[in-house]
């Protein structure tokens, strides 16, 4: 996504997130006839209108409004049974965020959640201030549903507020993803062929497809916390294509750029010239909505039957081995982009048949390791209320003020998951809510205390938040903003204004000495151990490739499913290196171990880039001469660079890959290669497309070798 867009996003965002609240504040302000305190729907606004996608929204506000009764019950059900004391406050929130966790959960309720948490929580909290027992249900009553009133204001607002409209962004992205690719295929083959009209943009085009395929994993990111409908999935696997052409044409690419002339492909201008131009038809078929009858595989046909008679007549040994084993190669990716963009063809048509449905939570067993961590968690929380509630700070009136709502703000850090998490967050949280009170008193000094007061500042809350990359954050900004300037504290205000200044990084600072102390997860631990499984996996997954190429009856794991899991954790592993990061700190070990964690990052994705590419090319069956002949050596090679992948590993602090194994593989490789290129004559023989598969295959396997090599060595020269 551009700047320019991503900006404008942000903008629209901001915009309808400080209307909304301003109209709330307008609606009911010193309304008393209608609501105790106008500021309780602004709460349950913002929890809703903080998501990206007008469906994300909907999905939220039920989850939420079926999570606040969840949370508020549980604590109102505690104060009954503990009653209204000072010490009760501590017990009953940590209780409250126990078994609202334990429910979430077990039934994996993750939109309902934080507001079950929170919002028992705050009940907890607020319950001291409610004058007999019998009084705790009105009270939960009252909270609730002025809680479900901003929801519901929220869910309006989404739909009516610069909607956002995932579907129409994804077929944006999808018709100019279309577009570039088929003008990438033409540069390609211009270039391959040495054609007279050669266009040097292909960089620029790549680049385009990499920025058009981003914008589109955001917004299927943004979609995700929406209601299930098929067209969702529908698209995840448009855009699985659109990553697999994008790969295929790279890989199309850097064969181009490793050849300065092949008279073989010039040989082929005429019909790779066809080729691309039924590509440009085809897309541009997709792009209107026309059904084709007529893909390029058609084309690709016509190449394979003058190779094939360039084979039989002898012609093709006046070219060089290399060429011809590169065009064999071209030939192969070229053949998989037809087929993978003419299945795209279905995968569009099938967007129009959705069906929505809602996922009902189901029960799932919660680890005790998990169990422990909810426990401790909560533990903590009562006791950073202990701590929080008995300092004294400078102004206690003003204090009073603001402290529930720092106190909230340090239990969104304390349940985070890691310890790098936290103290990302925490940094975030402290820079967001000072702007926050600079916000607010700055506003309020100029207009005054009123609702344009409370939109201007909820707009620059949230606008400052995504721009420190935290938009999520802007619902605590505004909750502190509401409160603040929604109380009679206007005869203490820069009192008050000075209360918070203090209050917000003591709230920050016993939260994160907490976390340090009863937190056992570890964002560096999460990565290191996330580096291992993937690498283990990718060895998986290219035994279980070529085992079954050369062996059918060879039984193994769906290629599928470890695919699915490599592309998962690597997708994740930037976000936790960053947090890893705050971990570490910076002194030199630290960047020594970061820049280990990025060059192993960077290697798992040329890696897993290259599998994918080896799947491709292991479409036809092996030829029996090379099963008979070379089978044993094959297989040597397979295991042995599987066992290169288990050994990527973690043993007392250092990366371990050994060397002597890798030098070892390469020179095996080296050694068929020779004895494959010595029998070329009697390659006459095989079936053109088995040929052309293990030929490719085998260059694939060299280059997975030689880029475990170099990975080796350059973990060995970073330590």
């Amino acid at each position: 996504m551009s700047l320019e867009l991503q900006f404008s996003s942000i903008l629209k965002q901001g915009f309808r997130f400080a209307v909304g609240a301003a109209l709330i504040e307008a609606f009911f302000w010193h309304r008393g006839d209608l609501l105790d305190n106008f500021i309780y729907p602004v709460f349950g606004y913002v929890s809703v209108v903080i998501e990206p996608t007008t469906g994300g929204a909907f999905t939220a506000g039920l989850g939420r409004i079926a999570g606040s009764a969840l949370g508020g019950v549980i604590a109102a059900t505690l104060v009954s049974v503990f009653g209204i004391s000072d010490y009760g406050l501590y017990v009953i929130a940590a209780l409250t965020f126990i078994i609202a966790s334990l429910i979430c959960e077990s039934y994996r309720w993750q939109a309902a959640y934080s507001q079950a948490t929170l919002v028992g929580t705050f009940i907890a909290m607020r319950a001291l201030g409610t004058s007999a027992n019998e009084n705790i249900w009105l009270y939960l009553k009252s909270r609730l549903i002025d809680n479900w009133i901003g929801i519901c204001f929220g869910v309006v607002v989404a739909l009516l507020i610069y909607p956002q409209d995932s579907r129409s962004q994804l077929n944006k992205n999808l018709n100019r993803f279309l577009e570039n690719i088929s003008l990438l295929m033409r540069s390609i083959c211009q270039r391959y062929t040495k054609a007279e009209n050669t266009t040097n943009n292909s960089q620029e085009l790549i680049d385009n497809l990499k920025k058009l395929e981003q914008s589109t994993s955001v917004t299927l990111a943004k979609s995700n916390t929406e209601l299930r409908n098929s067209w969702l999935e529908q698209w995840n696997g448009i855009n699985s294509s659109q990553n697999t052409l994008l790969r295929q044409a790279q890989d199309l690419l850097k064969i181009v750029d490793n050849t300065k002339e092949s008279d073989l492909a010039q040989s082929f201008q005429l019909e790779l010239n066809s080729l691309v131009n039924s590509i440009g038809e085809f897309c541009s078929s997709l792009q209107s909505g026309i059904i084709s009858r007529f893909g390029p595989r058609a084309e690709i046909s016509k190449i394979k039957e003058k190779l094939e008679h360039l084979r039989i007549s002898g012609e093709i040994d006046k070219f060089s081995t290399f060429e011809v084993l590169q065009f064999f190669q071209f030939s192969q990716l070229l053949n998989q982009f037809s087929k993978e963009i003419e299945s795209l063809q279905s995968k569009i048509n099938n967007t129009d048949q959705t069906k929505l449905s809602l996922n009902l939570p189901k029960y799932n067993k919660i680890s005790l390791r998990r169990i422990v961590e909810i426990i401790g968690i909560g533990l903590a929380i009562g006791m950073s209320l202990s701590i929080i509630h008995h300092i004294n700070f400078p102004f206690p009136s003003a204090y009073q003020g603001v402290a529930d709502i720092i106190i909230v703000g340090s239990i969104v850090m304390i349940v985070q998951p890691t310890k790098g998490q936290a103290i990302a967050v925490s940094i975030a949280a402290l820079l967001s809510l000072y702007l926050t009170i600079f916000y607010v008193y700055l506003m309020a000094k100029s207009f005054g205390f009123n609702p344009l007061t409370s939109g201007i500042v909820f707009f620059l809350i949230y606008i400052s938040c995504s721009v420190l990359g935290f938009p999520p954050l802007a619902r605590i900004g505004a909750i502190v903003a509401a409160d603040v300037l929604g109380k009679d504290i206007y005869p203490f205000f820069d009192q008050g204004i000075v209360a918070a200044l203090v209050a917000i990084p003591c709230g920050i600072f016993i939260a994160l000495m907490i976390t340090k102390i009863f937190m056992r997860g570890s964002s560096c631990d999460q990565l290191e151990s996330s580096f291992s499984r993937t690498f283990a996996n990718l060895g998986q997954l290219y035994q279980s490739l070529l085992g079954k190429y050369l062996n059918p009856e060879y039984e193994h794991e769906n290629s599928t499913s470890l695919k699915n899991r490599i592309a998962k954790e690597i997708a994740l592993h930037p976000k936790i290196c960053k947090l890893a990061g705050f971990e570490k700190g910076t002194g030199v070990m630290a960047q020594m171990r970061q820049k280990q964690w990025h060059l192993l990052m960077n290697y798992e994705q040329q890696l897993f880039s290259q599998l994918n590419t080896l799947e491709d090319e292991l479409q036809q069956p092996i030829p029996e001469p090379i099963i008979e002949r070379f089978l044993s050596q094959l297989q040597e090679i397979i295991q042995q660079t599987n066992e290169v992948f288990a050994d990527v590993n973690i043993q007392n602090q250092d990366f371990k890959v050994q060397s002597g194994q890798i030098y070892s593989l390469n020179q095996k490789i080296k050694t068929l290669e020779q004895q494959l290129l010595n029998s070329r004559l009697e390659t006459k023989s095989y079936k053109l497309e088995q040929l052309i598969s293990f030929s490719s295959t085998f260059t694939t396997v060299k280059e997975i070798a030689e880029n475990l090599e170099q990975m080796s060595q350059n973990l060995e020269l970073s330590t």
